[in-house]
C-alpha cells in the first residue's frame, strides 16, 4: 500500500475507519464481518400470579452480554401451538403484566437486536411446562387471536420463538424445530 500511498495518509484513514466500524459494532453487539452472534441461553424463567390476574415474571440471566434483549411468550397449551407475545425486545428482566384468569404456560429467550434468538427456556421445563393461573373468577382476558409468528418467521407457519428472526435483513426463513 505504501507505493500507492507514499505519505501514509490513506493507510491512516483506512485504519481510522476500520477502528470506528469495529467500535460501533462492539457497542451494539453487531458483527462487522460475518453473522451476528446469539447470546447465551438464559438461566431460568420464574413466574407468579396474584388473584387479580397479574402475572409477575423474572428472567434469570447471570452474565448477559451488552445489548441483550428479552422475549416472553405465553400459550394456553403446553406445546405452544399458538404462542402469544407477552413482552418482547426489552432489556428488563422483571415485569408484571395483566393476563386475566386464563391458564397459561410461559417460555422466554434472549437475542441481540437484529440477531437470532437464543435457545428457549420454559417455565417448569420443556417436557412439562407449569401452568400459571390467577384465582380471580371475575376478571378474564380476551381469547388470544391466532399467532402470526415473530421476526422473519413465516406468518403462514407461525411458531413463535423467533425473536427478530434467523435470516439476513430483508429475508424470510424458518429455523429448525424450536422445541414447540
Amino acid at each position: 500500500m505504501r507505493s500507492l500511498d507514499p505519505t501514509g495518509k490513506l493507510e491512516l484513514w483506512a485504519k481510522g475507519v476500520q477502528s470506528a466500524i469495529n467500535n460501533a459494532a462492539k457497542q451494539v453487539n453487531a458483527a462487522p464481518v460475518g453473522k451476528m452472534g446469539t447470546p447465551p441461553t438464559i438461566a431460568a424463567l420464574n413466574v407468579s400470579a396474584n388473584s387479580s390476574g397479574f402475572h409477575s415474571f423474572q428472567i434469570v440471566d447471570n452474565q448477559p452480554p451488552q445489548g441483550t434483549v428479552y422475549h416472553i411468550e405465553s400459550s394456553d397449551t403446553a406445546d405452544f401451538e399458538n404462542p402469544q407475545p407477552v413482552v418482547s425486545n426489552t432489556p428488563y428482566r422483571n415485569f408484571t403484566v395483566f393476563q386475566g384468569t386464563a391458564a397459561l404456560h410461559y417460555r422466554a429467550f434472549s437475542s441481540f437486536i437484529g440477531g437470532p434468538p437464543s435457545e428457549v427456556v420454559y417455565y417448569g421445563g420443556q417436557a412439562s411446562p407449569i401452568t400459571v393461573q390467577s384465582s380471580s373468577a371475575t376478571i378474564a382476558g380476551p381469547e388470544p387471536l391466532p399467532s402470526t409468528g415473530s421476526g422473519s418467521g413465516s406468518s403462514q407457519l407461525p411458531q413463535g420463538g423467533m425473536g427478530f428472526g434467523f435470516g439476513a435483513v430483508g429475508t424470510q426463513n424458518q429455523p429448525a424445530d424450536r422445541g414447540a
